[in-house]
């Protein structure tokens, strides 16, 4: 009898045991809040599970894609990544500015159709931040992102299902877990929330105003008693930092410098270009537009959300384009209404992954 016991013991430990590896083998390892702009890609990611402190990682890399065609001379690129995805093979992120074949990025179909190749790369640097297999990355990453708020309705149902499996250069990505929320959401989460997921109570139920300036778009979203109202939320096309792309781009063909889309924002980043290896200062020409860039778009909320200024208790102003407009909307609102975040580029991929963790321990 006693043995018999002992036998039930042991094969329960093992049936345990066994169990506790199938969990652990269906377990999400990483979580990763992700921001795909038409500029850059965002990500905000930490390794779930273990006693260390979370080891939280951003990173981006430019929203760029670049078909390859065959080549008369071959030999010349090894440095270059190629990833085959649907019949095709493409150049991303940074590989992809230099090349002729780089696809324009300022349609919302865009986003949908590479989404998943932008959510692999995005993968890839995880995995060689945490020393993952990148096949492990790809079945075991819960994943939240963004749509703009115009196309959240009309795209997260096939945004979803394009995300939900697929291949890339024979890695198969099945993501252990997808959220997509709208634009603005993540910015007003990582307001709201610490790093720990615990609210900052004296803004729950308030009227808040928030602008997400992004490369394309704009993204306004009204928090009225702590609910997104659809009445007053809207997305501004074209509205962007672009706009300062536009007008530094008839600035640089002046000087004879024809420049693609993603060149000239580097070159406002950098502000500076080059022409036949000569260094351009375009250090204060910039700062002219991001001057009339900033008054515009002032105009532009003082114009449509007056009386929503009137009654919000902050304005939170986020997004990579909001560095370009903080000096003068300081100038504008002051006495502590203008809230921009630090690492404001990041406060949507940074919701994005507070709103996973808050899930997963809520």
């Amino acid at each position: 009898m006693h043995d018999r016991q002992e036998h039930f013991v042991v094969d329960q430990t093992v049936i345990t045991l066994k169990n506790e590896i199938a969990r652990m083998a269906f377990s999400p390892i990483l979580r990763m809040g992700i921001d795909i702009g038409f500029g850059d890609v965002k990500v905000v990611s930490a390794k779930i599970g273990g006693n260390k402190k979370a080891d939280i990682v951003k990173f981006k890399f430019p929203t760029a894609v670049a078909r390859v065609k065959s080549r008369a001379i071959t030999g010349l690129d090894d440095a270059q990544v190629e990833y085959g995805f649907e019949n095709s093979k493409y150049l991303l992120g940074s590989d992809a500015l230099g090349s002729i074949n780089i696809l324009p990025t300022r349609d919302i179909d865009f986003i949908v159709e590479f989404g998943p190749l932008l959510i692999f790369k995005a993968f890839e640097h995880a995995a060689r931040h945490y020393h993952l297999p990148i096949e492990t990355v790809c079945t075991s990453a819960e994943v939240c992102l963004g749509l703009p708020l115009a196309y959240y309705k009309e795209k997260k149902n096939e945004l979803a299902r394009r995300l939900a499996r697929f291949e890339v250069t024979g890695c198969r990505v099945d993501i252990s877990r997808l959220a997509i929320q709208a634009q603005g959401q993540g910015i007003l989460l990582d307001f709201l929330f610490d790093d720990h997921c615990r609210p900052d109570r004296k803004w729950l139920g308030s009227d808040l105003l928030i602008l997400d300036i992004g490369f394309n778009t704009i993204d306004i979203l009204c928090v009225q008693k702590g609910r997104s109202s659809s009445e007053w939320s809207n997305m501004l096309e074209g509205a962007g930092i672009c706009r300062i792309c536009r007008d530094l781009d008839i600035e640089l063909k002046r000087m004879g410098l024809e420049l693609g889309e993603q060149t000239i924002k580097n070159v406002l980043v950098e502000r500076r270009a080059t022409k036949y290896g000569k260094p351009i200062d375009l250090s204060a020409t910039i700062a002219r537009l991001t001057s009339d860039y900033a008054d515009f778009l002032h105009r532009q909320i003082q114009s449509k959300l007056s009386d929503v200024l009137k009654t919000t208790r902050k304005l939170i102003v986020a997004g990579g384009g909001a560095y370009y407009v903080a000096d003068t909307f300081k100038r504008k609102y002051s006495g502590g209404f203008l809230l921009v975040p630090v690492d404001a580029e990041y406060s949507n991929a940074g919701g994005f992954y507070k709103y996973l963790k808050g899930v997963k321990n809520g």
